[in-house]
């Protein structure tokens, strides 16, 4: 796969294949959205309160996201949250904002496999890199993406 395959109707994994597929903007299946959430329970809790699902939902309904979701036998298994970003010099990239995936699951071996799909996105949209902020462990999982920065933050009280 090289671009991103939206979801449908007659959308479906005939094969125990993991698919990433990009969740249409406006979707407003009450189910779906239920189950990415489920899908990014667990990654959104440690991020020290900067987004909740809530927001999640927020922007995705205001097209200021996107919602991408593992399939693997027509079961979802985990779910990837980007945005895109133009910087004033002109600059866009696709940055990953948030991924995860329910306690049964290992996302890290499945994202690798749905990275290609997100950097065609990436293209198709114009956008010149992909951007990930998240613990270190991913670079071992992506080697081809190098670490640029690492961020530090003080909880102020």
């Amino acid at each position: 796969m090289t671009a991103a395959q939206p979801l449908t109707e007659s959308s479906s994994s005939s094969s125990s294949v993991d698919e990433l597929l990009l969740v249409p903007p406006g979707l407003d299946r009450t189910y779906l959205l239920d189950e990415i959430g489920k899908q990014l329970e667990s990654a959104l809790a440690l991020n020290n309160g900067k987004m909740s699902y809530d927001d999640v939902l927020e922007m995705y309904r205001k097209r200021m996201c996107q919602l991408w979701m593992m399939v693997r036998d027509k079961v979802i298994v985990g779910a990837v949250v980007s945005e895109i970003v133009n910087y004033v010099s002109g600059k866009k990239v696709l940055r990953l904002l948030v991924c995860g995936s329910d306690t049964n699951t290992t996302l890290a071996g499945r994202l690798e496999i749905g990275m290609g799909v997100m950097e065609g996105f990436a293209r198709d949209e114009g956008c010149s890199s992909v951007l990930i902020e998240g613990r270190r462990g991913w670079g071992r999982v992506l080697p081809e993406y190098h670490e640029v920065s690492t961020m530090f933050e003080k909880e102020l009280t």
